[in-house]
C-alpha cells in the first residue's frame, strides 16, 4: 500500500472523483464487449498496485492454497509475453471500441456504424503496415518500469510451458512477430470482412435510407431502387419500373401523415406499418361481411349450418329423423282438416292444444 500511496502523491496514478475512482478492476462482462477494453486499460494503470496486492496475498501464512495462486499470478503477469499481448489486446480492441458501442446501442446509426467498419479495417491494416516497431518500444518501457525482463529477440524462443514438446527452433523475433502479431491482427480484420463485405455494406447503406428521423431526411430513391435490386426473385423487371411512382407516392405520403412524424428508428417506421397493414385487413374483412365488397348479400348462417353439419354425429341423424317424421304427420293433419272442412256439411274446427276438433255438426 505504500508503493501504491507514493504512486497517488507523485502523480503517476490518477484516482479521480466520485463515481471514477480507480479502486478495483472492471469484470469483464459487466457491460459486454466494451467490459475487455475497460478491464485492459485499468489492468495497465493499476499494475504496480496488482503486483503489491498479490505480493501481499503471497507472503500471507494463514492460506496456503490462495498463496499459491498468488505465486503463479505474479509469475504469469510480470512476464514479457503477458505484458506483449495486454499491450497488443489494448490497441486492437481501441481500434474496434467504437465501432463496438455503435453497434450495441438501442438507437443504431446504420450510416455512422458502416463508417466506423471502414475505419476500423483501416487502422487495424495500418497495424499490421506500421505499428510493430511502436509496440515493441512501448512494451520495452513498460517492462523496463516495472523491473520485467525483456528477451532479446535474436535468441532462441523457449516455451514457458511445462510440457515442453519438440518443435522447431524459433527466434522470440518469429514467436511474436509472426506468431502472435501478425495473426491476432489478421484474424481480427479478417472477422470484419467476413461479416461486413461490401455486398453487406451496400446493404445497410440502402436501408438505412428509410431511417424516419427528420421526416424521412435520409431518404434516397435511387438507393431503395438498388436495394429492390438485390431481390430479384422479390421484384420483376415490371415491378421494378412501377416502384420509381410508388417510392415518390410513398415519401410524400409519410411526410404529410402525422401518425409518422414523431418516429425516429426503422424499426419503429416497421411497427407502424405492420399495425396500419393489420388494421386496413380487418377494415376490408368487415366489409366484405356487410356485402360492400363481395358483391352479393352475405349470408350469415351459412357457416352456422355448415358446422352443424360437421359436428353432426348418431345423435344428431335421429334427432333429425324425429323432426322429419314430425313434419309428416303435420302435413297428414293439415290435408285430414282440409279435406274434413269439405266434406262435412257443417261444423266449427278449432285448433286446441291436442290439435284441431270438431265442435259441432248440422243435422241432416
Amino acid at each position: 500500500m505504500t508503493k501504491t500511496i507514493e504512486a497517488l502523491k507523485s502523480g503517476e496514478l490518477s484516482s479521480g472523483r466520485g463515481l471514477n475512482q480507480e479502486i478495483a478492476l472492471k469484470r469483464a462482462g459487466d457491460t459486454r464487449w466494451g467490459s475487455y477494453y475497460g478491464t485492459i486499460l485499468r489492468l495497465i494503470s493499476l499494475f504496480p498496485c496488482v503486483v503489491n496486492v498479490l505480493e501481499y496475498v503471497e507472503e500471507d501464512r494463514n492460506n496456503s492454497e490462495q498463496r499459491a495462486e498468488a505465486y503463479h499470478l505474479l509469475n504469469v503477469i510480470q512476464s514479457f509475453e503477458f505484458i506483449f499481448n495486454l499491450h497488443l489486446m489494448k490497441n486492437i480492441l481501441g481500434v474496434i471500441n467504437e465501432l463496438s458501442q455503435a453497434l450495441q446501442s438501442n438507437d443504431q446509426d446504420i450510416v455512422n456504424s458502416m463508417a466506423l467498419v471502414k475505419v476500423s479495417k483501416q487502422q487495424l491494416q495500418n497495424i499490421i503496415d506500421d505499428v510493430w516497431s511502436l509496440l515493441l518500444d512501448e512494451i520495452s518501457l513498460f517492462c523496463d518500469k516495472h523491473d520485467i525482463t525483456v528477451p532479446i529477440m535474436d535468441d532462441i524462443f523457449v516455451s514457458q510451458e511445462r510440457s515442453r514438446r519438440k518443435a522447431q527452433k524459433i527466434s522470440n523475433l518469429h514467436h511474436f512477430q509472426v506468431e502472435i502479431f501478425y495473426q491476432v491482427v489478421d484474424r481480427q480484420l479478417q472477422e470484419l470482412n467476413n461479416h461486413f463485405t461490401e455486398v453487406n455494406t451496400e446493404l445497410l447503406l440502402c436501408i438505412a435510407c428509410l431511417n424516419p428521423r427528420h421526416s424521412f431526411f435520409a431518404f434516397d430513391k435511387e438507393k431503395l431502387m438498388q436495394l429492390a435490386q438485390f431481390y430479384p426473385s422479390e421484384f420483376f423487371s415490371t415491378q421494378l419500373l412501377a416502384l420509381d411512382s410508388q417510392l415518390e407516392n410513398f415519401i410524400l405520403d409519410v411526410r404529410s401523415d402525422d401518425q409518422f412524424s414523431d418516429l425516429n428508428r426503422i424499426g419503429a417506421l416497421s411497427q407502424k406499418l405492420t399495425r396500419l397493414c393489420e388494421e386496413r385487413k380487418r377494415e376490408e374483412e368487415k366489409e366484405e361481411r356487410r356485402g360492400v365488397n363481395g358483391g352479393g348479400l352475405w349470408q350469415p348462417y351459412g357457416g352456422a349450418q355448415q358446422w352443424k353439419e360437421k359436428q353432426s354425429d348418431g345423435c344428431g341423424d335421429a334427432k333429425r329423423e324425429r323432426k322429419k317424421e314430425m313434419r309428416k304427420r303435420g302435413e297428414t293433419m293439415v290435408m285430414a282438416v282440409v279435406w274434413r272442412r269439405d266434406t262435412a256439411m257443417e261444423g266449427r274446427w278449432r285448433k286446441g292444444r291436442r290439435g284441431w276438433r270438431n265442435f259441432g255438426v248440422r243435422n241432416t
